[in-house]
């Protein structure tokens, strides 16, 4: 799974620069979701910098999270279940009619228009699981 990141960041330039796949590995890697501020760091190029790396730029290496698929199948999109939306990461809120499935549905208008919603589409629902790290 990739995240936004930052690394390797190491402390010996001269380690790094002899055999720098010794620090190809998360432990020499800061996390944006671990809620700490953009590290900050000396570049090749002795620049001093202060930022995250986009996820898309994550390789292999550096990911902690592995998932594997563990079930593909294709439903209406108002056929999600308040589960399903629970795990999309919509919740309900309180005793009022705002639940998980309620506020999935605002937040795909929100994303893919107004009337998005009421034209039902047929969606891709995958699982994962988490098989490593």
């Amino acid at each position: 799974m990739r995240e936004t990141w930052q690394g390797p960041l190491v402390e010996d330039i001269d380690a790094y620069r002899s055999e720098p796949a010794d620090f190809h590995k998360p432990e020499f890697c800061d996390y944006k979701a671990d809620g700490g501020p953009a590290p900050e760091f000396m570049t090749m190029d002795d620049e001093l910098v202060c930022r995250w790396k986009p996820s898309i730029s994550m390789p292999r290496w550096a990911s902690r999270i592995l998932l594997g698929i563990a079930a593909v199948r294709v439903e209406r999109l108002q056929d999600i279940s308040e589960e399903d939306a629970i795990a999309e990461g919509c919740f309900a809120l309180g005793d009022c009619e705002c639940t998980a499935v309620r506020q999935y549905r605002d937040l795909w208008e929100s994303i893919n228009g107004v009337g998005s919603w009421g034209v039902n589409p047929w969606v891709w629902v995958i699982e994962f699981r988490r098989v490593g790290q």
